[in-house]
């Protein structure tokens, strides 16, 4: 269950910093239980996120970004646009405890 939130929580990530352009800021990404909401702003190009759960802050804005040896995405970014797509999988496992899995986020 602790994975699949923290699958969730960066899928969110990823799909809002992905998307970066201009459009109102800050973006939040609820998850499919309603439970878990993040919700990423930009802040002189520095993008900041901060998670909440069950309406509670549960970690304060805190920066992401990448750097790495083709760019640094850390500062000097711009936010263009937010674009949400839905995943549902099913699948099945044969060494688990669960066998038949819905994967929906």
């Amino acid at each position: 269950m602790k994975r699949l939130k923290f699958s969730v929580l960066t899928f969110a990530i990823a799909s809002v910093v992905s998307s970066f352009s201009y459009a109102d800021m800050p973006e939040t990404v609820i998850g499919p239980d309603k439970a878990l909401s993040v919700t990423v702003s930009l802040t002189e190009g520095k993008p900041f996120y901060e998670v909440s759960y069950h309406g509670e802050l549960f970690l304060e804005a805190s920066p992401l970004g990448l750097n790495s040896s083709i760019g640094d995405f850390s500062k000097g970014l711009t936010y263009i646009d937010t674009q949400f797509d839905e995943i549902s999988e099913h699948y099945t496992l044969n060494r688990a405890k669960v066998s038949k899995v819905h994967y929906q986020c």
